[in-house]
């Protein structure tokens, strides 16, 4: 897994979800709503839950959220890239990260932060925080 941080884009699926959202003309609702609304039943694999919690942090921040789970690289294009629909897709994003959390057996990530000394505390923990807040913007 090219992961590099525990953080929700540090790693090279978040990093191309957040090139696809770069590009002109991007539809930026309909890859964040794909990101969250697309994540397979049975079994989540990494790069769609790296995607899923990537673009969970860009709702969160875009419906007036807390911009703490950006980077200092991702908070100025997305401030400047307003997305006012994002609140109509909290839940689906309070779902993805849900499907992410869940054990190994339902989600590749979880079972790989698993096998890393530490690794669910940590990124269990992040992820956990980011999921805390979308539950919070739902009241």
């Amino acid at each position: 897994m090219g992961t590099w941080g525990i953080r929700p884009f540090d790693n090279d699926d978040a990093g191309d979800l957040f090139y696809e959202l770069k590009e002109e003309g991007a539809d930026h609702l309909a890859i964040l709503r794909e990101a969250v609304t697309t994540l397979d039943l049975e079994y989540v694999e990494a790069d769609q839950a790296q995607r899923a919690v990537a673009a969970a942090a860009l709702i969160l921040f875009h419906a007036g959220g807390p911009a703490s789970h950006l980077s200092e690289y991702e908070l100025p294009w997305a401030s400047a890239n307003p997305v006012p629909e994002a609140a109509t897709l909290l839940a689906p994003a309070l779902a993805a990260l849900d499907r992410v959390l869940a054990s190994g057996e339902q989600s590749e990530l979880h079972a790989l932060w698993a096998e890393q000394p530490g690794g669910l505390e940590d990124w269990g923990g992040v992820t956990s925080a980011l999921r805390a807040d979308l539950a919070a913007m739902l009241g």
